[in-house]
């Protein structure tokens, strides 16, 4: 079941002559792959960056929070809770 002398040989790709059809495609060109993939990955981008800014408010915020109840449970504490006599 091996090639007969009739059979065309397969073409290796890594071999071809010419660039692959997505490397020839331009990113100015409307409607092409990686037209549309890089708008794609551009809003994604923008949005994540949205998203990280809103995590670091919140984690702002909690650590702000943290040291408040931190300051306000030490300074209600009386002297029996700290172990003072």
């Amino acid at each position: 079941m091996g090639a007969s002398k009739q059979d065309p040989p397969i073409p290796d790709p890594r071999y071809s002559s010419g660039p692959a059809p997505a490397a020839t495609a331009r990113l100015t060109r409307p409607g092409s792959w990686r037209s549309t993939t890089g708008w794609t990955l551009q809003a994604e981008v923008e949005r994540l960056r949205a998203e990280l800014g809103k995590t670091r408010q919140v984690i702002e915020v909690q650590g702000k929070l943290f040291a408040l109840l931190n300051q306000l449970a030490t300074s209600s504490e009386t002297p029996q809770d700290r172990g003072e006599q």
